[in-house]
């Protein structure tokens, strides 16, 4: 059973915690997701700046919408 993903969810991946900030489409256990560095910061001139990145992560929302469907 995959784990169920929600917005600013907490989760380890590669080797860091990340802060989910946007859920996409799935495809079979895993969900495109938009996450943000809970330890990690790059700067700028108003301050730090959290790493960003898009990746797979393993699990799926209350209500996937998965890669293939229409939307009809």
């Amino acid at each position: 059973m995959a784990r169920t993903l929600k917005y600013n969810m907490k989760i380890r991946q590669n080797g860091d915690t990340w802060c989910i900030h946007g859920i996409g489409i799935s495809k079979e256990n895993k969900t495109w997701c938009h996450l943000v560095s809970t330890t990690r910061f790059r700067k700028q001139r108003n301050g730090d700046c959290p790493i960003q990145i898009q990746t797979w992560v393993k699990g799926l929302p209350l209500n996937p919408e998965y890669l293939g469907e229409s939307n009809a």
